[in-house]
């Protein structure tokens, strides 16, 4: 992940628009309040492949980035494996800098 998506995580976590984990995720998907999921590349297989199963069906936008140790760095934790985007626009400038 470039710095400028770093900091746009950042930022949706200040602003409330931050999901941490994956059952918050998976919740949040299923109720159609999502328009990006962020999962890292070291997560785990069976609950990567679920939520891009659910993102599918649900027409959530998805990434693949950086590392538990990565995305927990960010955001003051040990790791962090999945977060979703609430915000349209924050979701919008992730993906255009991928």
């Amino acid at each position: 992940m470039t710095d400028k998506i770093y900091g746009m995580i950042g930022l949706s976590r200040k602003s409330g628009s931050l999901v941490l984990g994956f059952d918050l995720v998976e919740e949040q998907i299923k109720k159609k309040k999502l328009h990006l999921v962020i999962f890292t590349s070291d997560s785990s297989e069976k609950g990567r492949n679920h939520l891009i199963q659910l993102c599918d069906a649900y027409e959530v936008k998805y990434l693949e980035h950086g590392s538990k140790q990565e995305l927990g760095k960010i955001l003051n934790k040990l790791e962090v494996s999945f977060v979703g985007i609430r915000d349209k626009n924050m979701a919008g400038y992730i993906i255009k800098h991928d």
